[in-house]
């Protein structure tokens, strides 16, 4: 590696396989951690939150929640149970509000 930061931006991944999109986008993020250093880790941004207001249109539903309801994809799951186990946390633990 250079020594530079690796960024990842404005990622999406138009697909109409949910399950397809939901592999994705974790195997993106586990090569990301597999290769960049950790000090080179620059971080990855998702171009967006629901797949209504995409750029890209909603037709291809790129992101990681559908409709105006916000409905949680596939994609969100895998990443968001992949991210907990690399943290340690259980995801089905319900955390106490303070």
């Amino acid at each position: 590696m250079t020594g530079r930061m690796v960024r990842i931006a404005e990622l999406d991944i138009k697909c109409t396989d949910m399950n397809a999109q939901a592999d994705l986008y974790k195997f993106i993020f586990q090569k990301y951690l597999e290769i960049v250093p950790a000090a080179q880790r620059g971080g990855i941004t998702i171009w967006g939150i629901n797949d209504k207001d995409s750029w890209v249109g909603e037709n291809n539903a790129p992101l990681l929640y559908a409709g105006s309801t916000y409905i949680r994809k596939p994609a969100y799951e895998a990443l968001y149970l992949y991210l907990c186990e690399l943290a340690g946390v259980d995801p089905y633990k319900e955390v106490p509000v303070k």
